[in-house]
Formats: C-alpha cells, structure tokens, sequence
C-alpha cells in the first residue's frame, strides 16, 4: 500500500513538472475591451543549437511538432549559446477596435515590447499579408540594434505587427544573447504602450531624482564632516544608479552605442563597482574594524574579487565566468546580512538598521529571480517587475538616514569618551599635582620658621612658597576647566561671581551680567574661548587688586552687534602706558586676546581709573 502511495506521488511530480510539455500550445484570443497581453502562457520553443535555422525552416511542418511549449508567464532558459525560435498564434475575435488601436480594412497593428532590458538580437517574423503564404517579413531589433534605428526610439520597443480579423495568424521570433535568456514579452496597443511608457518614464523619473538628490547631499555632508562612511554610500549609491540608468536602456537612447558589447560590458562594470563599495560600506557602517576585526579584513580582501571576476568574464569569455560574477555580487550582499546580524549579536544596534535596510533590497532581488525562475505564484505587472528599483529606493532611503544617525550616535560616544577622559586629568591634576603642590608650600612655610636660617635662605623658601601658591591657583583652574562637569554656562559666571567677591572684598563692586542672562556663556560653546576670556577677566582683577588703589570697580558681561563683551573698570590711579614699564600684566592680557581672536581695548589716564574692553566675536 505504502509503495502504490509514493509512486502515485512520483507519477504526480512528473506530471506536474511536465504539465506545460504535454498540454497543446493555446491561442492567444484577442478580446475586446483588452489592450495588453503578457504572451508567456501563449509561446512555445525550439532551440536552434547550430543556430543554422531560417524562417522558412523555422515555419515549416516538420518543425511544427518540435516546439516545446512550457506553459509558464516567464520562461528562464538559463545561459546559452543556441538561438531559440518562438511562436505564438493570435486570433482577433474583438467587437470593435480597441481606443488606442491602428485599423485598416480588418488587419489592426500590435506592438510586441520586451520586459527584459539586455537581450542581444531579437528578430520578429510575421506573415507577408501581400506577399503569400511562405513569405515573411523580418524585423531586426535587440541591443545590438541602435535605438535611432527603431520606429519607436525605446529600448523595450522590438517592433509592430498586423493581426487580421478572424484569422488565426502565427507570429515568430528568434533569440540569441550572450546574456541570460530570459523571455518575458507583451504585446499591446499603441495606445496602451503610450500608458506603459509613461508609467515607466514616471517612475523612473522620480527613481533617478530622489537617489541624485541623496548623492549631491551626502557629498556636502562628507566635505563637511570627511567621514570615510557618507563617500562610500555616495559611491554606492552612484553606481547602482549608473547601473539602472544603463540596464534600463536610458543611456542607449542618449547617447547610442558607443563601443562593442556596450550594452553587455556597462552594466557588468557599474554592478561590479557596487559589489567593491557595498563591501567598504558595510565595512565601515558596521564598525567592524573595533568589534569583528576578522570580517574588517575579509571585506577589505572581497573588494578585489569583482574586479578579478570582471577581467575573467571578458579575457576566459565563458559564461561560467558571468554565472560566478552574479553569485558573487549576490553573496556581498548576503554577507552583508550575516555580519550585520553578528555585529548586532554584540551591541552594535546601529546593525538592525543596516538589517532594515538590506531586507528591501533582498526582497526585491527575491522578487526579481522568482518572476524569472517561476519560483513563486507572482504575476508580471507593475509592481514586481520594478521590485528591484523600489529595493534599491528603500535601501537607499534607510541607509541615508542611518548614516547620519550613527555618525550623531558615534560622535556622543566620542564626546562621552572625552568627557570620562577629561575627568580622570581633572582629578589626576587635582590629586597628584595639587596635592604635591599644597605640600610644597607648606613645607616651605614651616622651614621658614627655623631659627639657624639666614636671611637669603628664608627669601627663597618665600619665593618657592610663593610660586607654589600661584600653581596651585593655576591648577585649580585648568583643573576646573578640564571637568567636564563644569562645562555649562551657568557655572563659569557662578565661578566668575565667586572670583570678584574673593578678589574684590575691600571694594565696592558691581557684577552685571545683560538681561540677567545666567546662560550667556552658552553663546561661547568652545571651552577654550571661554578659558581665555576667564584668564583675561582674573588678570584684570588682579591689576585692580595689586596696582590701582581703587575702592570702586564694575564689571559687565553683555552682548551687542554678534560681539561678546566684557568690561572690567575701576576708579584708580589709572595709568599712561608711555611712562609705565611694560609689565608681564598688560602683556599677558594682549597674548590672551590675541589668541582667543578678540579684540581687546585698555583706557586709562593717570588719575581717572582704568577700563578694559574684551570684545569676542560671535
């Protein structure tokens, strides 16, 4: 029982792979009202491997029983030297023409378009209406043929032909392409190829538009960043839309044919140049270098293996060569996807992003060798013969958003980085040094007190313990600086307030700050200005303290004309800078103004007080 069970099976399998070889070849009927007809399930086939065949042998009865008819929408009969002969028989049984039909006396004109964009020679053969039973017209068309050639200049276009009315009528062509021989042909209405050529020319259109737009935008943001990351997905992007440009026939019917097996060697060359930048890519995206240095090095070899597969294509010339070239680019992507899923495996999440994107990509491929292959129940239409484009589209639309994501991402972890680092100075300076320091001076103080010292011994302890009081006061300061806990605004003017109060404790003084602004540093985000400007503001309080006799000073922190402005002023002895000795005091204020790109005034006149001016531009 068990045996009669799977040979039933087996009988089964047999007939349903072979179903298309054993049902006779159907007719096409043209009906009314219905302008376009997929003509996959209407042709059948007969291989010509000497490729010796002529049309009237090709017609002729004893080939009649020879065609192979498959029954499938696409038929994918993989690479092959042979020419193949194809045939479909159309019957008009139509009511009245169709709206975007040719007419004349019964006989109305179709168009045959071909769905897949590389195929060499394709020559139609169609019954000589005038000219008697065995004679035809032959029509040349296929990339090998210019596009100005063609009565309708596209590249999907092979030619049009007459269907009588009533009469079954046997239309014939013949293929033979170094590329894979994939058949997928419609015939239509001129009407209707207006409508798909629209279609096509639409969505093309805006393909090619948002990718150039992607392109010329990530190409600003890399001569503005220089992260190796945005040039890569440039190039990428560049190519596959090169690619697209090229494979679609668009740089056919722009420029013509420009050199031998143009429309064979272009489009090998841009998905070769995808495959060499989809690995540096997903290189540096994936941040292999630091997490998963054995696939940093695996990708970086990978870049060489396309263009040595490119140079075998065309030098060994086999097609097994072009099988390998397409399993390789094919396997890019999919390594892709694995290292993608490993990296995310160790905390890399910006990878399920890169997983995001693939899977468009991937999907749209799967589409794409499905449709060629009969793999899966997906009928030939809009949507899933431009599968691959709107896998790129998506691809390409994630990818963009991501970058500029993981590079914002990638940048707060370097400032995170920074920070902790800033932090262990900040308290290595404050540890070691401060308290190394602090020692010193103490140190020097006590020793003073000894008796047995003379007088020269007690100044140089005074003046050790002096430089180690003004370090420490200058380490504190860089110490304060440095920690990135002190980087908001609010807490430099808190630090400014808490200088002139210790400093300035004998006087009367005013701190103002414009609008009460406590965030006004906030309009000086570099850390480094603002430590200059700190600087210069101590300096000119210790000049107040140490030489201007004053009782009085103000200080104001304001913001005009996109300048920050500092003024520190006191009612002192002032001073004329022609008669003082230039001091270490001025000049510092000057060098730290000059290095901080302000522009600094000092006023003063003997007996009317001091005024300095520290104006930043914004």
């Amino acid at each position: 029982m068990i045996h009669r069970i799977w040979f039933l099976a087996f009988i089964f399998v047999i007939a349903v792979v072979y179903t298309g070889k054993i049902c006779a070849q159907q007719k096409l009927f043209i009906e009314s009202g219905k302008e376009d007809y997929s003509l996959g399930r209407y042709i059948s086939t007969l291989e010509d491997k000497e490729n010796r065949l002529s049309i009237n042998e090709a017609a002729s009865d004893s080939m009649k029983n020879k065609y192979v008819y498959y029954n499938n929408e696409t038929l994918n009969l993989r690479f092959s030297k042979s020419a193949f002969w194809f045939r479909f028989i159309v019957v008009d049984t139509s009511y009245y023409p169709s709206s975007g039909m040719n007419s004349f006396q019964g006989v109305r004109t179709w168009l045959l378009i071909k769905n897949e964009p590389i195929m060499e020679d394709v020559r139609l053969y169609y019954r000589d209406l005038n000219g008697g039973e065995n004679k035809y017209i032959e029509i040349r068309a296929g990339n090998i043929i210019p596009v100005n050639e063609k009565v309708i200049k596209t590249n999907d276009f092979i030619a049009g032909f007459p269907v009588q009315k009533n009469v079954p009528d046997t239309v014939y062509f013949r293929v033979q392409t170094n590329s894979q021989v994939i058949i997928s042909f419609n015939m239509l209405t001129t009407g209707q190829f207006v409508i798909h050529s629209s279609n096509k020319y639409l969505l093309h259109g805006m393909f090619f538009g948002i990718l150039l737009l992607l392109i010329a935008y990530n190409t600003i943001l890399y001569f503005s960043i220089k992260e190796k990351t945005y040039i890569y997905y440039v190039f990428y992007i560049f190519f596959y839309t090169l690619f697209i440009f090229i494979y679609e026939g668009y740089y056919f019917e722009i420029l013509g044919r420009t050199f031998y097996h143009d429309y064979i060697i272009l489009p090998i060359a841009t998905v070769t140049c995808v495959g060499i930048f989809a690995l540096l890519f997903t290189r540096e995206f994936l941040s292999t270098k630091l997490c998963l240095p054995w696939a940093y090095r695996l990708l970086t070899y990978l870049t060489f293996v396309g263009p040595i597969n490119f140079i075998c294509i065309f030098t060994i010339g086999t097609q097994i060569m072009l099988v390998v070239w397409a399993g390789c680019n094919l396997g890019f992507i999919i390594l892709g996807f694995v290292i993608a899923v490993i990296t995310l495996k160790k905390g890399i999440y910006i990878s399920r992003y890169y997983l995001f994107a693939s899977s468009g990509l991937i999907l749209g491929i799967i589409i794409i060798i499905s449709i060629r292959n009969n793999l899966l129940p997906l009928q030939l239409n809009f949507w899933t013969q431009n599968a691959l484009h709107f896998g790129i589209l998506w691809e390409a639309l994630i990818l963009a958003a991501t970058v500029g994501y993981r590079f914002n991402l990638l940048r707060a972890e370097k400032e995170k980085e920074k920070a902790l680092m800033r932090n262990q100075i900040a308290s290595d300076l404050h540890d070691e040094i401060g308290s190394n320091l602090s020692t010193i001076y103490l140190q020097s103080k006590m020793m003073m007190k000894v008796r047995q010292l003379d007088k020269n011994s007690k100044e140089q302890l005074q003046d050790i313990s002096n430089i180690a009081g003004i370090t420490t006061d200058i380490i504190r300061d860089i110490v304060w600086f440095i920690n990135p806990f002190h980087d908001k605004s609010e807490d430099l003017l808190i630090r400014m307030k808490e200088l002139a109060s210790k400093m300035l404790i004998n006087l009367n003084y005013t701190f103002i700050s414009s609008r009460n602004d406590e965030r006004i540093f906030d309009l000086l985000p570099d850390l480094n200005m603002r430590r200059h400007v700190y600087l210069i503001f101590k300096e000119a309080l210790n000049n107040i303290v140490k030489h201007s006799d004053a009782n009085e000073a103000s200080i104001l922190l304001s913001v005009e004309d996109r300048k920050f402005i500092l003024i520190v002023a006191d009612n002192g002895k002032g001073f004329n800078e022609e008669e003082i000795i230039y001091g270490e005091g001025l000049k510092n204020l000057r060098n730290r103004a000059s290095q901080a790109g302000a522009k600094i005034l000092i006023e003063s006149n003997g007996g009317k007080g001091t005024k300095i001016i520290l104006e930043v531009p914004l």
